[in-house]
């Protein structure tokens, strides 16, 4: 079965989620509907359409539950069930002071920290999310490569099928493909944080939603199936 789901954090309706869509190019909560990119001075249409590729494949979202294909002894409309019963009974969390920042080499907007109600729903969400996950193939294991993960992200992998969990969790929304290090993508990452800070006014975002998506086949993109409140 082709079909994988995942548990993000991707807003609709604001100022962050537009943002987010101008960037990349697409709209999630639209069936991944195309959307006007912006025009920037760092870089060419073309070039800015192909940096942000593989990040429009996956809607703009920060990951929470990695993307897993569905255990065989699940269905999709009890793993809905379960998701609306999990939002509800969930304690909302604050995503303080975020920003344009680079990520190993890729552009994403990040908090300044991560407040102990962000990692405890992350947690919370990997963990109970679990028993709706197939187990990894041999060539989805390999597709990590295991050998350049430490032992706990190693770990990570055999148990929860993705190696940055918990420990390693790092919230982040990606925005661009990897940047080459050079003058342009430095200028790249200043305008688009300047774009950000202007239409982006509020820093502080609360992560008072989350999203169930779905990708029916490998070369789909991401879309939300379903979104819903916190508590």
């Amino acid at each position: 079965m082709s079909v994988r789901y995942a548990v993000y954090f991707s807003p609709e309706r604001t100022a962050l989620a537009r943002f987010g869509a101008r960037t990349l190019g697409i709209d999630i909560h639209r069936q991944a509907a195309a959307v006007e990119q912006f025009a920037l001075n760092a870089v060419s249409v073309a070039d800015f359409e192909t940096l942000t590729a593989k990040a429009r494949s996956y809607g703009f979202h920060a990951t929470i539950k990695a993307p897993f294909r569905l255990s065989s002894d699940q269905t999709e409309a009890e793993l809905l069930d379960f998701f609306r019963a999990f939002c509800a009974n969930a304690t909302p969390a604050l995503l303080p002071q975020t920003s344009v920042q680079n990520l190993h080499g890729f552009l994403s907007i990040m908090p300044a920290v991560q407040p102990d109600r962000l990692l405890r729903l992350e947690r919370a969400v990997v963990s109970a999310f679990e028993p709706f996950r197939a187990p990894l193939t041999a060539s989805e294991v390999d597709r990590r490569q295991p050998e350049r993960l430490s032992e706990r992200q190693r770990q990570h992998l055999d148990q929860f099928g993705y190696p940055f969990v918990f420990d390693d969790f790092r919230f982040h929304m990606t925005l661009t493909g990897r940047l080459t290090g050079g003058a342009a993508d430095m200028a790249l990452h200043a305008e688009l944080q300047d774009l950000y800070a202007r239409l982006v006014p509020e820093a502080d975002h609360p992560l008072d939603s989350l999203t169930l998506a779905t990708q029916p086949t490998p070369s789909a993109p991401f879309t939300a199936l379903m979104t819903c409140t916190l508590g």
